[in-house]
Formats: structure tokens, sequence, C-alpha cells
């Protein structure tokens, strides 16, 4: 039920306030609009980026179409030096709009208003020359009159009037008058301008390519270029000498009412002219004259653009220009009684990241549906004061957190171009362009919790990006590492009882044991009766012998001497291929990029060295840090580069399972078996170097065309390497529990009560390093399915899953156990989405 008689005043005809109008005449509240200028689009010189937070806004509103038909998307993105010379270009806005099935695009800012404008059915509503003086409020609803004497009467009063808005200033007089503590006076220093801006529009010009952003970096100064359709956008940054920062006008009436009587709160109190105000002149924003934004142009005319175009040739082609200070602020309060502010009188930010408009979008969005709610739950007649006030309180609640995220990343976005620091210049230079899809990533994060008109239907066309819509995900909403860290402590607890069984149990006796083989060599009792010497240099290397000699030593013990030791390590070896494979797999995954599983040569090399038991646990610690759930909101962020990914299988198969079972083939000569143990030692490196090969010769790099094309291209190579591997493991677990003279309890459990030899206690070291690198294991997936289920991406019970888990374990061996759990999560990623992601559900 719409509240009869309820009226929203809406002031000001830009973006959020055009926006606000369609939005409330959709939801069948009665509005009024008044515009300060003569025309409803005027023509300023003004362009604006829409990007997919404000395009579904717009579609859901039935404008996105007309504005797209004038627009042309953006394709690339090119990052230049002060000479105009590229150091980085990269495609990811095609990614972007692949996830969310909308594009950037750049347009004209009267077009945009003109669409607005044009898709009201009631355009009477609109009042042009309407500029507001005065503001009277009370509990029973708000006056505005204006400087012609129009006065107009309403519920609620919107101020959209952009960043030097009245009733912004209204609203605080009032509060102070009302409330005088309500605001806090150190709001006065909020807004400031440490920027100015020249920006325009000009013809085609040759070198600035239609669809591309260009981006010219230099210390103090920058430039942003749009190829938009049969014109050019341009924006002139340059760092002011100094910050200015004006006083706002609020604080003159806290000093003036402090010594008044508060009035009732239904009194109206009459307005105080601003214009009687004494004003600290050193600290105003400059006013900029045509003249002023001519002469700021001619000292920058030999400025490079491009190596072939300088500045100077956009401006011989511009049609319109403005020279402007850029405002910063994000105010503590936005509303107060029937009063709120939407768009840049409360959140202005730096255009350099084009967020300024969509923002203003969003917040227009957010209030019309608190509007929505508060008409639809009046019970008769209008809502309550403290209905409203409620009501324009929780608008704010929730933009606040991403809008907080975004402002900060626009405002430090500008610093960055502007190489305001040293960390910038590094950033910039050195960083950035092999930062990956660090920028996408961001802007996709500014994007993902856009507010929505929640009473209107979702636009079909948003629903079938590669990256849903998620109100719970975004800026400002990242789960904390910290938290994961905590909670992951159990990892910790893994680890320690591997150091103390393993190393400080088992370790002295073991390495007795290998100084005495490597002197003595060992007698073959597994296979041919013979003495086995251990060699002492395979490589004729030094720096590889010396770090492979004693492990082969050891290794002597399990292949020649111990029959347990060999059945064990045949078993736990295998299974520590999947592992190794997933391992292989995750570094060459999107979302891994610039972690620890990106190097898994880390692990596999240095596992050697400390044990696998020992380090599996801070592996599958760290992974589990640093991979939330979040990283997967994206299709294409779990995405593999196929062109490591399909060489898993056979590089493993080549260098770690072929050496690996010949060395434990009893039916081959103990020297060739011997030889077989120093080429497998190394796996690890000859993985890293083999697929390196592979991907620079043989195999093709497909994943930019993957990421927006098909994000689950890889999935049937990584099935068929974790079903092979499984089949090899599960085959030998199967042979090992048949063939093997002992018990599994005998292989596979340490008893430290019977050990009493060398070789006894190099056999229970591997029995520790399998048990807990594979409890490592078994609870990081346990974590993992814990975040799925957290989401709602998972259904199956604990009590199945683990009872899956167990019933694998006991057929086919812990490493297919691991193997067939982590495909399953594979799976899942690949076609479940959040329980928050705004998709097309299947019924059930």
């Amino acid at each position: 039920m719409i509240a009869t008689g309820f009226k929203v005043i809406i002031a000001g005809g830009g973006i959020s306030g055009l926006t606000l109008a369609n939005a409330l005449e959709k939801a069948g509240v009665d509005y009024i609009l008044l515009e300060a200028r003569d025309d409803i689009a005027p023509m300023v010189g003004a362009s604006i980026g829409i990007f997919q937070n404000g395009g579904r806004i717009l579609d859901q509103l039935g404008c996105f179409e007309a504005i797209e038909q004038e627009a042309s998307p953006l394709r690339k993105t090119r990052s230049r030096d002060h000479h105009g010379k590229q150091f980085f270009a990269n495609i990811g806005i095609q990614l972007v709009e692949a996830r969310f099935n909308y594009p950037a695009m750049f347009v004209d800012r009267q077009h945009a208003l003109r669409t607005l404008y044009e898709n009201l059915n009631d355009k009477s509503k609109i009042k042009l020359q309407k500029r507001i003086s005065k503001v009277d409020h009370s509990e029973s609803g708000v006056v505005v009159t204006c400087k012609d004497g129009t006065t107009i009467s309403g519920d609620i009063l919107i101020g959209c009037d952009g960043v030097h808005s009245v009733v912004r200033n209204e609203m605080w007089r009032l509060a102070h008058l009302h409330e005088q503590n309500l605001f806090d006076p150190s709001d006065q220093n909020l807004l400031f301008a440490e920027y100015q801006c020249l920006f325009g529009i000009s013809s085609q010009t040759k070198g600035i390519v239609e669809g591309e952003v260009t981006v010219n970096y230099d210390e103090g100064f920058s430039t942003l270029i749009i190829g938009g359709m049969q014109k050019v956008y341009w924006f002139v940054f340059k760092k002011l000498d100094k910050t200015c920062c004006p006083r706002f006008p609020w604080l003159f009436f806290a000093s003036t009412v402090s010594t008044q009587a508060r009035p009732s709160r239904e009194t109206t109190v009459p307005i105080v002219s601003l214009t009687d105000q004494s004003a600290d002149k050193a600290n105003e924003l400059p006013r900029y004259t045509k003249e002023d934004a001519e002469a700021f142009a001619q000292k920058i005319e030999k400025f490079h653009i491009t190596p072939e175009l300088t500045f100077d040739g956009l401006w011989k082609n511009r049609r319109t220009y403005t020279l402007v200070p850029i405002e910063e602020a994000q105010l503590k309060r936005w509303s107060w009684g029937r009063i709120a502010c939407v768009g840049d009188c409360v959140h202005k930010m730096t255009p350099n990241m084009g967020a300024g408009g969509n923002a203003a979008m969003e917040t227009a969005a957010a209030l019309a549906n608190e509007v929505k709610k508060m008409v639809n739950t009046a019970e008769k007649g209008k809502p309550s004061y403290e209905t409203i006030k409620t009501h324009l309180g929780n608008y704010q609640a929730l933009r606040d957190i991403r809008l907080t995220a975004v402002l900060k990343a626009a405002n430090r976005l500008t610093r960055l171009h502007a190489l305001a620091t040293l960390k910038d210049k590094i950033f910039a230079f050195w960083v950035l362009p092999n930062a990956g899809d660090f920028f996408t990533n961001l802007t996709c994060d500014m994007i993902t919790g856009a507010v929505k008109l929640d009473y209107l239907p979702t636009p079909a066309r948003s629903l079938h990006g590669t990256m849903p819509f998620n109100p719970s995900q975004g800026l400002g909403q990242t789960e904390s590492k910290l938290c994961r860290a905590v909670r992951g402590l159990p990892f910790l607890g893994i680890m320690a009882a591997a150091l103390y069984f393993m190393w400080s149990v088992c370790l002295p006796p073991v390495v007795e044991r290998i100084g005495n083989i490597i002197e003595q060599g060992v007698h073959n009792q597994i296979g041919e009766a013979v003495h086995v010497e251990t060699l002492q240099s395979f490589y004729g290397v030094e720096f590889l012998d010396s770090r492979y000699r004693a492990f082969v030593a050891c290794f002597a013990s399990i292949q020649f001497v111990d029959l347990a030791c060999s059945w064990q390590s045949l078993s736990f070896l295998t299974d520590g291929g999947i592992v190794y494979s997933i391992l292989l797999i995750e570094s060459s995954r999107r979302a891994n990029i610039l972690t620890l599983s990106y190097a898994p040569i880390i692990l596999g090399y240095n596992m050697q060295f400390f044990g696998i038991g020992v380090l599996m646990a801070l592996w599958c610690l760290v992974h589990y840090i640093q991979s939330p759930i979040e990283n997967f909101r994206a299709r294409d962020m779990r995405l593999t580069d196929l062109s490591y990914t399909a060489s898993v299988l056979p590089v493993m198969l080549l260098t770690y399972y072929l050496p690996n079972f010949v060395s434990f083939s009893s039916w081959i000569d103990p020297t060739t078996r011997h030889a077989a143990d120093w080429i497998w030692q190394p796996f690890a490196v000859w993985t890293t170097i083999l697929q390196f090969v592979l991907k620079k010769t043989v195999m093709s790099d497909t994943v930019v065309k993957d990421q927006m094309k098909n994000p689950s291209r890889d999935l049937p190579v990584i099935k068929y390497t974790i079903y092979s591997l499984c089949a090899i493991s599960t085959a030998t677990w199967w042979y090992t529990l048949y063939a093997a003279p002992f018990p599994p309890w005998v292989l596979f459990v340490p008893d430290l009560t019977v050990v009493k030899t060398g070789d006894e206690f190099i056999r229970t070291f591997l029995q520790f390093d399998e048990i807990f690198s594979f409890g490592a294991c078994f609870l990081w997936l346990l974590y993992l399915f814990g975040d799925l289920k957290r989401v709602g991406m998972v259904g199956a019970s604990w009590v199945s899953i683990v009872v899956r888990g167990l019933i694998t374990l006991v057929v086919a061996g812990p490493g297919v156990t691991v193997g067939l759990g982590w495909w399953w999560r594979e799976q899942i990623l690949a076609t479940k989405w959040h329980r928050d992601a705004v998709v097309v559900r299947k019924s059930k």
C-alpha cells in the first residue's frame, strides 16, 4: 500500500536527482524535482563514465539501451609516461564486461541527463529555474522557499544539489538549532581540494582510438583520455600549489545558537543569510574563468599524450572545456529529521576512476529503496516522523562501508596517476605492469556489491555474467585474513607434532644410519642379493650431489633393506604424486597469483629436506588464509592456465612416477634402481623446468580468451589428470594390501615401543611423514568445505562429507581421498554460486 499524500521534494536535476526521480516514479511515490538551471540537460562540457553498477540501475529504469546506443564500449587501457611512451597495456576492461555482462562506457553527461529526463512519464514534476534559498522543517513536514518566492511543501527533502549543496547547509543549520551537538565540528575540514582538473570534449583526433583509455603518469600531473564515438573525452589533472580546505558555514550557526534558548521541535526557524558570514578567503576553493582554462591549456600544449600526439592536438579539436578544482569529501552524517542528501553533496571523489556518477546512482537507489519501504509499511496515511528518521538513517548505513572503500580507492588512484610518492612511482612503473589483473579485480570489487532497486525486477542481462552481483561481497566486505589465520591454528598443531615425532624422536638415529650407509653401503635384501655401494656423485655437480647424497642413502635403506618400509613408501609416495599434482594445478590458478600456492617448487624442493609431514601443514595453513571463498566470486578466478595444467599429467608421469616405480621394482637390478632414485629426488626441479619448456614451445596459452569466453575449459583436463592419478594410486593401494606380507597396521601405523635399529627409525619417520602430511590435507579439505557450506555452495551435511571421505580412505587410500575430495570442490567452484549471488536460481 502506498501512503496517500506522501510527497518527496528533490533538489537538483543532476545524475543523482534524475535517477531518484525515475526510481520514485517507478515506485509510485509522488515527488517534485527543483532544478536551479533553465535547462535540464545543459552542455557544460562534461562526460560521465557508466560502469556496470550504474548500468544495472539504468537498465532497471529502462534507460540503459538508449545511453548505450550513443557510446562506444571501452576495450583497452594504455598506461604511458610523460613522454607518451607506453609502459603497460591491458584489456582487463573487457574482462569486467564479461563478468557482469554490461560494458563500461563514457558518454556526454548531457546525453545521460536527457535520457533520464525523457524516460519520465510525467515531466510536469520537473521544475526548472527553482533555486532553493530557504528550508523550514517541523515534525509535520518540510517547506522549501525558492529565490523566485515559490514555496513547496513535502514530507521529505532530498538534496541532490552537488558539492556546494544548499540543502546540506540548511540541514546543518536546522540540526544545530534543534540538536546542537549532533554534527561533529571536525566536519568543517572534510571538504578539500588538492588537485585541479581541466576537462573537455574534442572531436575525433588522430592517435586516439575509439574504445581505448589512455593514462599519462607524471609527477604532480596526469591525463586521462577516452576515445568515444566520433569524439574524445579528456581530463588533465594537476596538483595545486596548496591544498584548499574551505570551512563549511554551519559552524557560524553553532556559535550563534549556543547562547540562545533551544527552540521547540515544532518551531520553524528562519534562515540566516550565508552571505553575511566572514570566510577564510585563503582557504576558499578557487573559481576559474574561461581565460584561466585557456591559460592552463597553453602551458601544457606540448605535453605528449602519445609519442606522436601532444595535448595541443586535442585542444585544437575542442568542443567544450572547463577548469575546476577537484573537491574530495565524505561527510559523516547524511540525514537529519526529514532531510537527506545524496551524491556529491555528501560523498565527492576524484574522477580518475570514473566512479562518482555511478556511486551517486547507487546512493539514489539505496534511498529510493528506503522510501519505498517507508511508504509501503505505513499502516494508514503517511509514515510517522520517527519512521521517516529511521529509514533515512538506514540508507546511509547500507552505503557507508562500500562507499568508503570506493571513495578511498578513487582518491588513491588520483595520487597514483600523479606519482605523489616514491611508493606510487614504484607501483606505477614496476608493480603495475606485472600485477596481472590487480586493477581489474579492484574494479570488480567496486562493482559486485552494488545497490539495485529492490522493488523492480532484476534485469535479465545482469544475471548472465561470469561474476554475479553480490551484496555481501566486494570492497569493504572482504573476509579478515587474521580471523582465518586464527581459525587455522590447528595446522600449526599438526606441524608441531610432526616436528616432535619426526625430528626430535626419529631424526637422530636416522642421521646416524645415513652416515653408516654412505660409508659402507647396504646389502640388498629385497630382490637380487648383492651389496649396493651408494653413489657419492651422480650429476657431477657438487651443488646438486651434496644436496641429495644423504636422501639417496636414506632411500637405499627403504629400497634394499626394510621390506615393510619399502611397501609403505611405495604406497605413500604414489599417493604423494596426487598431492603434488594438485599443488601444480593450484599454482596455475588465476586466484592464486602472487600467493604461496603460485610457487609449488618451494614445497616440492624443501620437503626433501624437512619432510612433507612438517611442511604440508604450513602450506595448507597459508593456502587457507590466502584463499577465502571471495577469491572465487568470478568463474574465471577458478580457471587455471591450460598451458601449465595440461602438462601436469605427462610431466608427473615422466619426472615423478616413472623413476619412483623403477626405484621400488625389486626385479630390476639394484644399480638401476639406485640411479632411478637419484633421478627422482629433485623431481620438483624437473617438473618446474619441463613445464616451463613445454609452455614456451608446445602448449598454447589460451587463458586470456578462456577467462572471458569459456572459464570452464580446463575442467575436462583437470578431471582426466586427477582420475588418471587416482587410478594409479588405487591400484597401488590394492596391490599393497593384497601382496604385502604385513598387515596394514604394521605398514602404516608407527610403533615406537618396538623400534630399535636405524632402518626401523627410517620406517617410523616415513610413517609419521605420511600420517602428518595427509592429516594436514584432510583438515585442509574440511576447512575448504567449511567455506563452501558457510556460503551455501554445498548442501551435503558434515556427516555425509565425512562418511564419503572415510569410505574412500578405506577403499582407495589417502591419496585418492584427497584427490577426489579436491576434485569435488573444484566442480562446486565451477558450477555453484554464493547464496547471496544475484543469479538465475534453478527450481528445486
